[in-house]
């Protein structure tokens, strides 16, 4: 398919005219659509629009420490590598927020040039801001730490720089996830698509908002994603008091919203919040929700707006959130500011260097003042175990495919 606004119908589309307010051109986009149209366009993996000559979209592209294997990406000529930074737990332990921000100017640089070398989506999900308080949730390499305020610090500097500094275009969207009080997968029984995390007001301020509002309020992220679990018995997909009223009122959050993968329906199937698919599909996107990863909201829409429970208003309001989005990423514009990024900027020397110098900088040494580790005259360590010669499992999680690996 051709890119966005450079053939026919389309181009000759308001919607691709760059010299209209960004406002009209969305509306213009989304009034020409059929009802299947549009609900076929909240899913992550969009579906062509026939009626004006747009083609399909994937927004789940990732890029958690370097543009990462998933969906939206392909490591194929002419950009069969991307540079791998440091987990993020380790780039966070630097402490050193000129770094976090160098660190997501090359991952915003090249995953913009991965996109134009149309290897990659302009839409990332990425940083993961959750708190990481318990080793056994797994998960925690891919996060700042454990402390609220170092977590706003990396989320604020992130973001911000993987999204570029151009007055009208981003170089990419960021996404913070997983919207809230998430850090568990499993656990005496409980999985994290049915847990129920019950939360003061004040923990939720004090320890699980933080990251989130400075995603927000400091980064200017473009995307949030709404976690698996809920939050004081309403999925946090379904919350309207989360999404809307913290995220959107509050945090004047501009940007759209996607469920986790499998989010959507598990408010149906794994909570038993809803006792219908129409009733799941109004609560979900009555609460704020834009976007579903996965099948739920095409698979059930067009039932519940023919039983009156969903408005083709209130998928019109979704789809001006995300088509924004992607009007400010330049997506409908091929002479955007970003558009002459190329696969030369995508694993340079210097983003090496810097991948490098971001592993130095993430060593902590303790000192074994009290010996508590027999080490006195040991010159010698052996590393042993499963994982000892694996560099699939040292890459870290959300990796992409480096040129080599030591």
């Amino acid at each position: 398919d051709a890119p966005p606004c450079t053939a026919p119908p389309s181009r000759a589309l308001p919607l691709c005219d760059a010299a209209l307010p960004t406002a009209a051109r969305v509306a213009d986009l989304v009034r020409r659509l059929t009802l299947d149209e549009k609900i076929a366009q909240l899913q992550n993996d969009a579906a062509p629009m026939p009626s004006v000559g747009l083609p399909a979209y994937q927004w789940w592209s990732e890029a958690l420490h370097g543009v990462a294997s998933s969906p939206g990406v392909s490591f194929q000529p002419p950009t069969p590598n991307a540079t791998c930074f440091p987990q993020v737990l380790g780039t966070a332990a630097s402490f050193d927020t000129a770094l976090m921000s160098r660190v997501g100017a090359a991952v915003g640089r090249e995953a913009r040039a991965m996109a134009n070398a149309r290897r990659a989506g302009l839409t990332f999900w990425t940083p993961n801001v959750n708190i990481f308080r318990d080793p056994r949730w797994g998960r925690g390499q891919e996060t700042p730490g454990e402390d609220p305020t170092l977590s706003a610090a990396y989320a604020a500097a992130f973001v911000a720089a993987v999204q570029g500094d151009d007055p009208k275009y981003l170089m990419a969207s960021a996404c913070c996830k997983h919207f809230a009080a998430y850090s568990m997968e499993q656990a005496d029984g409980v999985d994290r698509e049915s847990f129920d995390a019950q939360v003061t007001q004040y923990d939720l301020a004090d320890t699980y908002f933080p990251a989130f509002q400075a995603c927000v309020t400091l980064g200017r992220a473009s995307g949030l994603m709404c976690s698996y679990n809920a939050v004081n018995g309403v999925p946090s997909c379904a919350s309207a008091e989360l999404l809307t009223r913290k995220v959107r009122r509050e945090w004047k959050f501009e940007g759209y919203i996607t469920g986790d993968c499998g989010a959507v329906g598990d408010v149906y199937s794994r909570h038993h919040y809803t006792n219908t698919t129409s009733a799941t599909c109004k609560a979900v996107l009555s609460a704020g929700t834009d976007i579903d990863c996965g099948f739920f909201l095409p698979m059930y829409l067009q039932d519940a707006v023919a039983a009156g429970e969903v408005t083709e208003a209130q998928l019109d309001a979704a789809l001006t959130r995300l088509f924004t989005v992607l009007m400010r990423l330049g997506y409908f514009d091929p002479h955007n500011a970003y558009a002459q990024l190329g696969p030369e900027e995508v694993d340079t020397p210097a983003h090496q260097a810097l991948a490098l110098e971001a592993a130095r900088r993430s060593l902590v040494l303790l000192k074994n003042d009290q010996g508590a580790l027999p080490l006195r005259g040991v010159n010698t360590l052996a590393v042993t175990g499963p994982n000892a010669e694996r560099d699939e499992v040292m890459l870290g999680n959300y990796h992409g495919v480096p040129p080599y690996t030591i």
